[in-house]
């Protein structure tokens, strides 16, 4: 894919947080904080990805989704609940909890021409182990955006 090929690629790239306000010793934001903070979040999340105009925005989550916070996400891009927009969909990798299985999977969206990427977190205990098909997943899935541009 041509993005790939890009010598100076690191140009190209902007990376947010969710969340706006974290102590840095905690990881997360408390409870409190992210009640806090939460009414504004789509709201930046909007602002923010229309002043950059990306084609290609990767929404990094993953496990966190089960504490909520891909809500602002959704919030800020309703579209994302329909399935007609739905370009992909890859499992990754798996791993065992003590109640079930677990898949490790990324889902791409095109809306409008942008192509949004929703993955799980590559750094967990769990799914370190599957980096190189994860990098490749979402290299892939890129490919196939910029080839059906290209036709």
């Amino acid at each position: 894919s041509r993005i790939l090929k890009i010598e100076d690629w690191y140009n190209y790239i902007a990376i947010s947080n969710i969340t706006k306000v974290v102590f840095c010793y905690e990881g997360n934001p408390s409870d409190e904080l992210w009640n806090q903070q939460y009414k504004y979040l789509a709201s930046i999340l909007r602002t923010e990805i229309k002043l950059l105009s990306p084609q290609i925005i990767i929404f990094i989550i993953g496990n966190a989704i089960k504490c909520g916070y891909e809500k602002p996400v959704f919030e800020a891009f309703p579209f994302l609940k329909e399935d007609k927009y739905l370009v992909d969909e890859r499992i990754w990798g798996s791993y065992e909890t003590q109640k079930e299985t677990r898949e490790l999977k990324t889902t791409a969206y095109n809306y409008e021409g942008k192509l949004l990427i929703f993955t799980d977190r590559p750094d967990s205990l769990f799914s370190k182990q599957f980096m190189k098909e994860h990098v490749n997943v979402i290299c892939n899935i890129i490919s196939k955006f910029y080839d059906s541009i290209d036709e």
